[in-house]
C-alpha cells in the first residue's frame, strides 16, 4: 500500500480533531471533500467521511488481527461522516483503547513514538466526553495538533510507507 506523504497524520488529525471535517448538506449524502491546511506537513486532501460505528469497527478489526498495517489503514479511514453522529464520543474512546492495546504489536521501529500517540488519543477521548463530541470545539482539536503527536504520527507514516 503506497501513501502520499502526510496522509496518515492528516487522517488521524482530521478524523479525530476536526482539522478536517467531512461536509454534509442537511439530510443529504455527505460531500466527499474535506480540506486541511494546518501547516507545512499537511497537504490539501479529498477524504470521504464514514460513520463513527464504521470507524470503531475498523479499529476493532485491526486490534483483533494484531495487524499494525490494518491499524494504520483504520487511522487513514477514520474520517467522521458528520459532526452530529452520536457515536463520535464512543469512537474517540475506541481509538484511545485501541492505541493503548496496540502497544503489544507496535513495530519496534516506531515503539518510541507510540506513547505520544497513546497520550494524544487518551486526551482526545477525555476532550470528546467533555465537549459531548462537538467536533467544532477547539478543546477536542488540541491533543492532535500537539507537536509530539504530529511528530509521532510522522514516524508511523514513514514506517507504514515502506512496510504496509
Amino acid at each position: 500500500m503506497v501513501r502520499t506523504r502526510g496522509l496518515v497524520a492528516i487522517a488521524v488529525v482530521v478524523a479525530l480533531s476536526v482539522v478536517v471535517v467531512a461536509c454534509t448538506k442537511g439530510n443529504e449524502e455527505p460531500l466527499p471533500l474535506a480540506t486541511t491546511s494546518t501547516g507545512p506537513a499537511f497537504a490539501t486532501s479529498s477524504i470521504v467521511g464514514r460513520s463513527a460505528a464504521s470507524i470503531s469497527q475498523d479499529l476493532a478489526t485491526a486490534l483483533a488481527a494484531k495487524d499494525f498495517c490494518l491499524l494504520v489503514a483504520a487511522f487513514d479511514n477514520a474520517v467522521p461522516l458528520s459532526q452530529s453522529d452520536p457515536r463520535l464520543v464512543a469512537a474517540y474512546e475506541d481509538l484511545a483503547r485501541t492505541t493503548q492495546a496496540a502497544t503489544a504489536f507496535v513495530p519496534t521501529d516506531v515503539a518510541d513514538a507510540w506513547p505520544a500517540i497513546i497520550a494524544a488519543t487518551a486526551a482526545g477521548a477525555r476532550a470528546a466526553r467533555q465537549v459531548k463530541g462537538d467536533l467544532g470545539d477547539p478543546t477536542l482539536r488540541a491533543p492532535f495538533v500537539d507537536g509530539g503527536f504530529v511528530g509521532a504520527m510522522s514516524e508511523v507514516e514513514t514506517w507504514a510507507d515502506t512496510h504496509c
